[in-house]
C-alpha cells in the first residue's frame, strides 16, 4: 500500500508536534500537521483545527540532550550514532558531545569510527598518551594519505579535531583510558604494513611469511591496482583467476590464524594494545582481499563484503577489549545511518549492516541512534571531482520521512528528540505515521542534486529502523581541517 505523501508544500508553521495550544477556551496539543492545520488532542478527544484558531501556550522543554541520554539508558553497551550525511557539521559536533556525555556518564571506553584502521590508530596512540603526535591536529594526520583510504575530510574536520584534544585531556586522569578505532576495511595496503612492522617486533620468522602472504597488497601500487589485476586476469582465464583470488585468501587467513595462535606469547613480548592492534589489522587485509578481488567482478557483492565486515570488527573489537580489560566494555560507534540503522526495515534487506548484526548479537544491550535534517548545506565531493564541496543539501521529496518531520517540527526550538520505541505521548502521532516504508534521504561523500531519487533515497520504515531520531530541521556544511578553495569558496 502506497505511503501519503506528508504535507511538506504547506505554510509554515508557529507550532510542532508536542507544542501545548489554546482553541478559544480549551487547552491541548498539537499532535500532527494536517496540511495547513494541526490535530489537537485535547482532554475530550481530539481535533484537527486550522491554524488561525490556535494561540501558542508555554510548553515544557528538554534540552536535546538529556533527551538522547536518557532515552540511550544506563544498561546500553552498544550505542550507535549514525548520519544520514558525511558531510554535515552538526552531526559531527552532537555526536561527539553525545559520545563525550557517554564516556563521564555511563563508563564508554571505545570509540569506534567508520574508518581505516591505520589511521584511527595513530589517533588512539594519541590519545594514550603514547604517540609521537603532539596535537590533535597531527594525529589526525593519518586521515589525509590520498591512497584509498578513508576520505580525508571525514574525520579530519574540525569536530573531530575538538573531540580528539578531549578524549587525550580526559584519558590522562582516566582509570580506564578511552580507546579510538576504525573499523572499515580500506587502506589495505597500509594494513598489510602495520602487521609485518609488528611481527618483525615479535616473530621474526613470522614477518617474513606475512609479507610473502600479503603479495596481493604489498606489490602492488595500491588496492585499486589489485582489484584492476584481477578483472583484467578474469578476462583472459576466469578460472586460474578464481584460484589465484583463492590462493591470496587462504595466505591472508593464515597470517591472522598464526597471529590468533600465538597471541599470549605476542601479548607478553609488546602489550595487548599492540597486539589487539595487529589482529584488527590482520582482519582488515583478509576482509580487505576479498572487497578488491571481486570489486569489479562481482560489484553487487562489494557491500555486504563490507558490511560483514565492519559488523565483524565491532564484534571482535568488544570481545578483544574484554579480554584486555577484564569486564564487558561499552562502545559508541559512529558511522553512516545506512551501516547503522537496521537493514532489515529498508529496501536493501537482504544485506546484512551493522545495526541487523549488532541488534541480532546484543539485544537490549544496543542503542541505534540515527541523524536526520530537511535541508541546509553539506560538504560532499561533486560528481566529477574530488575534493570536496560546500553544496547546499535541496529540501527533502514531499512523500520522505523528513518532509513529515519537517512539517511537523520546524517551529521545535533547537533538535528535536524521538525515542522511537518509547514515544511520549506527543510524539506519538508522528512515530505512528512513520511506520511504513516512506523515502529517507542518503548523501555519503558524493552528493548527485540532479539524481537525488535513484542515488540518494531508500525506501525505509524509521521506527524500525532506529532506536531514537534526532532531527535538526536545517543544517549546515561540515568543515574541514584542511584549506580547500572549492568549500572555501562553496
Amino acid at each position: 500500500m502506497p505511503v501519503p505523501p506528508a504535507a511538506a508544500a504547506t505554510a509554515p508553521s508557529r507550532f510542532y508536534a508536542g507544542a501545548r495550544v489554546a482553541a478559544g477556551d480549551r487547552e491541548g496539543t498539537a499532535v500532527l500537521r494536517r496540511g495547513n492545520g494541526w490535530l489537537v488532542e485535547f482532554s475530550g478527544g481530539g481535533a484537527v483545527l486550522e491554524e488561525r484558531q490556535l494561540t501558542p501556550l508555554n510548553s515544557p522543554t528538554v534540552h536535546w540532550m538529556d533527551a538522547v541520554i536518557d532515552a540511550i539508558g544506563p544498561e546500553a553497551e552498544v550505542v550507535l550514532l549514525g548520519d544520514s550525511t558525511h558531510g554535515t557539521q552538526e552531526y559531527y559536533s552532537m555526536r561527539f558531545e553525545v559520545a563525550q556525555s557517554l564516556v563521564l556518564l555511563y563508563g564508554v571506553t571505545a570509540i569506534a569510527v567508520e574508518g581505516d584502521c591505520v589511521a584511527a590508530g595513530r589517533v588512539d596512540r594519541y590519545v594514550r598518551g603514547v604517540g609521537d603526535d603532539k596535537t590533535a591536529e597531527e594525529a589526525l594526520r593519518g586521515f589525509a594519505c590520498d591512497d584509498g583510504g578513508t576520505t580525508r575530510w571525514l574525520w579530519r574536520n574540525v569536530p573531530s579535531e575538538n573531540f580528539v584534544a578531549w578524549l587525550r585531556e580526559h584519558n590522562q586522569t582516566a582509570d580506564v583510558k578511552v580507546g579510538f578505532f576504525g573499523l572499515d576495511l580500506f587502506a589495505a595496503d597500509r594494513s598489510a604494513r602495520a602487521v609485518v612492522e609488528y611481527l618483525g617486533c615479535v616473530d621474526h620468522a613470522a614477518a617474513r611469511r606475512a609479507e610473502g602472504s600479503y603479495a596481493c597488497f604489498l606489490a602492488s601500487a595500491s588496492p585499486d591496482d589489485y582489484a584492476s589485476a584481477c578483472a583484467a586476469e578474469a578476462r583472459v582465464d576466469a578460472r586460474a583467476c578464481e584460484a589465484r583470488i583463492a590462493a591470496a585468501r587462504d595466505a591472508c587467513e593464515k597470517v591472522l590464524a598464526d597471529l590468533q595462535v600465538n597471541r599470549f606469547d605476542y601479548w607478553d613480548i609488546m602489550g595487548a594494545n599492540q597486539l589487539l592492534m595487529a589482529e584488527m589489522n590482520a582482519e582488515v587485509v583478509v576482509s580487505a582481499q576479498q572487497f578488491y578481488a571481486k570489486r569489479l567482478l562481482e560489484p553487487d557483492v562489494n557491500r555486504s563484503i563490507r558490511d560483514q565486515h565492519m559488523s565483524q570488527a565491532l564484534l571482535k573489537l568488544k570481545a578483544q577489549l574484554e579480554m584486555v580489560q577484564g569486564q564487558s566494555p561499552r562502545i559508541a560507534v559512529m558511522a553512516h545511518n545506512s551501516h547503522l540503522g537496521d537493514g532489515r526495515a529498508t529496501a536493501h534487506e537482504r544485506q546484512w549492516n551493522i545495526g541487523f548484526l549488532a541488534r541480532e548479537t546484543f539485544g537490549a544491550s544496543v542503542r541505534i541512534v540515527g541523524f536526520s535534517t530537511y535541508d541546509g548545506t553539506v560538504t560532499a565531493l561533486a560528481p566529477d571531482g574530488d575534493r570536496p564541496t560546500r553544496q547546499p543539501l535541496r529540501p527533502a521529496r514531499a512523500d520522505s520521512a523528513e518532509a513529515l518531520l519537517h512539517a511537523n517540527y520546524a517551529a521545535h526550538s533547537g533538535p528535536k528528540v524521538i525515542d522511537l520505541q518509547r514515544p511520549l505521548p506527543a510524539d506519538e502521532r508522528v512515530v505512528d505515521a512513520l511506520r511504513g516504508r516512506r523515502p529517507q534521504r542518503f548523501v555519503g561523500t558524493t552528493y548527485l542534486p540532479d539524481n537525488e531519487l535513484r542515488s540518494h533515497y531508500i525506501d525505509a520504515d524509521v521506527p524500525s529502523q532506529y532506536d531514537i531520531l534526532v532531527f535538526v530541521h536545517r543544517t549546515t556544511a561540515l568543515e574541514p581541517l584542511d584549506f580547500v578553495p572549492e568549500w572555501s569558496g562553496g
